[in-house]
């Protein structure tokens, strides 16, 4: 597991400082709230496939994946959810295309793959595709659809509030980043192998003022070859235009 980067600055002043220059900004939108909330569509693993346990492999059942010229797809159960933008991070894991002469590709001990990323305190466990997906060949994408809406709530999530405001105001450069890493899971005639990051890339959380969809993320593996592209989408530019900074 990659641990989840954690602010540990604590400033009582500061942090009361910004909860009412919170309630100010909550205050004056209180009448555009309806321009700020979404309906979003989730996307999860189908419901024949068991759900994913921490760093278990997924059998697939025949049929359930597909290996054609669009990649290989996972068939996914749909549902809908209003979401109030000024107090939520949206991130979709979509896909996964391998680059040319990636070492992975060569690799029998890689089999599997999943992605999982990073996002100040949240739970890993809470940030990782509940399933994983055999590994693409080159030019085959293999699609996740893994929607995630992480809670920024004035209360229950002040602190985490309270994080994202200083990083967006260049005072701290701790959790500063979202990092994606794919990771590769053994084969099922190896139990005995460990989960193994394959390549990571990085997202600057002082970008999303403006929200990005369907945006590339180059993964890179330890010797900064590049081993493939994620694609991820990350709508936040409600909730730091909120924040007042």
């Amino acid at each position: 597991d990659h641990d989840s980067e954690e602010d540990s600055e604590s400033d009582t002043t500061e942090g009361d400082d910004d909860d009412e220059d919170e309630d100010a900004s909550d205050d004056d939108d209180s009448e555009e709230t309806s321009d700020d909330s979404v309906s979003i569509t989730t996307e999860t693993n189908p419901s024949s496939i068991p759900p994913r346990q921490h760093k278990i492999k997924v059998a697939l059942e025949s049929g359930q994946d597909s290996h054609d010229s669009e990649g290989v797809v996972v068939e996914k159960s749909t549902g809908e959810q209003q979401v109030n933008m000024k107090e939520n991070i949206l991130v979709v894991v979509s896909d996964f295309e391998a680059a040319e002469d990636a070492a992975f590709l060569e690799d029998d001990n890689v089999s599997r793959l999943y992605v999982e990323y990073s996002l100040l305190d949240v739970s890993q466990d809470e940030l990782e595709t509940p399933f994983s997906l055999p590994k693409p060949n080159f030019g085959e994408k293999i699609t996740f659809n893994f929607s995630k809406v992480i809670p920024f709530r004035r209360g229950s999530e002040n602190a985490r509030r309270r994080a994202l405001a200083r990083i967006l105001r260049g005072e701290s450069e701790k959790g500063r980043m979202i990092t994606f890493y794919v990771v590769s899971e053994p084969p099922d005639s190896e139990p005995e192998l460990e989960c193994e990051e394959v390549g990571s890339g990085r997202l600057d959380l002082t970008v999303l003022d403006r929200d990005l969809t369907d945006h590339s993320v180059q993964i890179r593996d330890e010797r900064g070859d590049l081993v493939g592209t994620l694609t991820v989408t990350v709508k936040a530019s409600s909730l730091i235009k909120s924040l007042n900074v």
